[in-house]
């Protein structure tokens, strides 16, 4: 989902004002003759960037990036819109497949770590190192659907002579951001990339409707860790109720805390100052970094002036592994069933998901929200204007619903632009 309007150049039909041949005399009068030509803002600030900040030989024969392979793996291991996403990303990479394009999966840096799609496409961009381990930041390969969709931050689509690059000028390439569906920051980006003689606008759409499902199942994801999380939390909780006990997701973000550290947190020293809260925030920053070196949990004290004395601070790390183990066969089952589409689901599938969501109403709410938003998305006869106003909608009902990541994830959504054509 796009933080900003999408950028969408219209494909080079004879007698366009944007026809290829028009976008090479506009690439000529930039690179050759140092002239400002008539092109979209957004493809002449990329070449700027690409000339004056990043200075890319538009000569390259290839992106001159690659990772090694043992970080390539590690890169993708921790991608978490590779795992969320997927089932979308499969179907999404057959698709492809027909129409002769192929799909490129890339973290926040730029770097492709998974591909999909056409055979000879994946074959034929090998050459340019537009493949697993190929970095597509503007900074190593200039202006491209990757590259620029990062560095502005939503969808664009870049067709032939608009990528700075000579070598990439044969290609039509559509990237799309996958934002975090609590914080908003970009995590990855997917990428179409096919012929430039068979640009389609519609690809823009299906490309951004794609980053906007594997966001959804983003949500579920973190819906379901934070239910296990306060699960453990509470456990504790209810048998040591005068301790004063929070949850803290791998983000920072208190998730949950318990009547105590609800009343303890807030205090603050009558002359002002800081709270306990703000105190603690350099210890849970700390605590994240470390964790992994002690996963028995560990100790400290640190000195609070809210306080007026010390503070014992005792961190237990909760890992993701843990917590799906905690969760036991329920869970595994719970996320299979939640992050397949309904329809693929057989009748025993849909019967065990009904269970599921009549016994936890958190998850069944927030299961309601995610249909909703993938049936806006996949609403292929919908006007613009009312895919808006249903969204909007979908957000102020998420804002009122108490459940605190849909709040956080409308939230992100109210901050996007989404304009009517």
């Amino acid at each position: 989902m796009d933080g900003r309007t999408p950028f969408i150049s219209q494909p080079g039909v004879p007698g366009s004002a944007i026809a290829e041949s028009a976008r090479e005399q506009a690439w000529a009068e930039f690179v050759v003759r140092k002239r400002e030509p008539a092109v979209a803002p957004v493809v002449l600030d990329s070449w700027v960037r690409s000339r004056d900040v990043f200075q890319i030989d538009p000569a390259l024969a290839r992106s001159p990036i690659m990772l090694p392979e043992d970080e390539c793996h590690g890169r993708r291991e921790r991608l978490e819109a590779l795992g969320a996403g997927a089932a979308v990303l499969e179907r999404f990479g057959e698709e492809l497949r027909k129409t002769q394009d192929m799909l490129a999966v890339c973290d926040a840096d730029g770097y492709i770590l998974a591909t999909a799609g056409h055979p000879r496409v994946i074959e034929e961009t090998t050459e340019i190192n537009l493949r697993v381990g190929g970095s597509w930041a503007e900074q190593a390969a200039g202006t491209n659907g990757i590259g620029t969709a990062l560095a502005e931050g939503r969808t664009v689509q870049v067709i032939g002579a608009e990528h700075y690059v000579v070598a990439w000028q044969r290609w039509v390439c559509t990237g799309a951001p996958i934002r975090h569906p609590i914080t908003g920051e970009t995590i990855a980006v997917i990428d179409v990339t096919g012929y430039k003689e068979k640009v389609q606008a519609h690809t823009l759409l299906a490309v951004q409707a794609t980053a906007a499902l594997i966001e959804q199942r983003l949500l579920l994801e973190f819906t379901l860790d934070e239910k296990l999380l306060c699960d453990r939390l509470f456990a504790r909780a209810n048998r040591r109720p005068a301790d004063a006990m929070l949850a803290v997701d791998r983000r920072g973000r208190v998730v949950q805390l318990n009547a105590a550290a609800e009343r303890l947190l807030t205090v603050r020293r009558p002359s002002g100052g800081q709270t306990l809260r703000d105190e603690l925030g350099p210890a849970v920053e700390a605590a994240l970094k470390r964790g992994g070196g002690h996963p028995e949990g560990y100790e400290q004290t640190i000195g609070s002036r809210a306080l007026g004395g010390q503070v014992r601070i005792v961190t237990l790390p909760v890992f993701r592994d843990q917590l799906r183990m905690a969760g036991g066969t329920l869970s595994r089952r719970v996320r299979k069933l939640l992050v397949r589409e309904p329809v693929l689901l057989d009748n025993t599938a849909q019967s065990r998901l009904r269970e599921v969501l009549a016994s936890n109403q958190a998850l069944q709410t927030v299961h309601e929200f995610r249909e909703r938003l993938r049936q806006m998305w996949s609403g292929a006869n919908m006007s613009n204007e009312k895919l808006v106003q249903h969204l909007k909608d979908w957000i102020a009902q998420a804002e009122e619903s108490r459940i605190k990541v849909l709040q956080d994830f409308a939230a992100t959504l109210r901050g996007y632009a989404m304009q009517p054509a």
